[in-house]
């Protein structure tokens, strides 16, 4: 029953979408759009380089170079729910999910169409490219976004375990690494659980509150 009423009370409204539209424009204004504008330059880079220099990537080097996309999109993406306008935006009459999900789209948007761009690109040049990696890239992703929504420093926390959590992954064993080679045993049960991570970050992110903003 609690979570009908939950789910009624985060329904779009007629006045709660005008209310959304109103926000997006201060929202893109007050959003730090500089992040992410360098980790799509570094992510299209890695993506368009190789083939504009002639370069033949193998199989795992195309994979390695879109894991690099993955992890600058998702550093710039680390930034984006970082709000120097809450004390004005939390006395509006919408949850701190909407004011959220207004800041997010847009730039869920421009993520997932470079990531769709190199991964394109890479496949042009590059045979047997797996569809799947794409669960590595919105895991990491997520899971940025999941940090910088529960901490009081944003951003200025979630970059630095994504990078951690790279480092730590150069590192581990190859039975639980969690990018492993492409081809590998490893592969499907990797990336199944890559959609689970996925989807726990996605609810995690959605159920945070005001208090990273207090």
């Amino acid at each position: 029953m609690l979570l009908a009423e939950r789910l009624a009370a985060d329904r779009p409204r007629p006045g709660r979408t005008r209310m959304a539209l109103a926000l997006l424009r201060p929202s893109l204004r007050a959003m730090r759009l500089a992040p992410l504008a360098g980790g799509v330059v570094v992510a299209l880079a890695l993506a368009v380089l190789p083939n504009a220099v002639g370069l033949t990537l193998s199989l795992p080097q195309a994979v390695l170079f879109l894991r690099g996309t993955a992890v600058a999109l998702a550093l710039g993406l680390a930034f984006v729910l970082d709000d120097p306008a809450t004390a004005t935006t939390e006395v509006l009459p919408v949850s701190a999910r909407l004011r959220r999900l207004v800041r997010l789209a847009p730039v869920l948007v421009v993520a997932g169409a470079v990531w769709e761009i190199s991964w394109l690109t890479m496949r042009q040049s590059t045979a047997g490219l797996p569809a799947d990696l794409g669960w590595e890239g919105a895991g990491i992703a997520a899971l940025t976004l999941a940090i910088a929504a529960w901490t009081s420093v944003g951003g200025v926390a979630a970059a630095p375990a994504l990078l951690l959590l790279v480092l730590a992954a150069a590192f581990a064993p190859d039975a639980v690494a969690p990018f492993p080679a492409p081809r590998s045993p490893q592969w499907g049960e990797t990336h199944v659980v890559w959609a689970v991570v996925t989807a726990l970050a996605v609810i995690a992110l959605g159920a945070a509150g005001d208090e990273r903003n207090g």
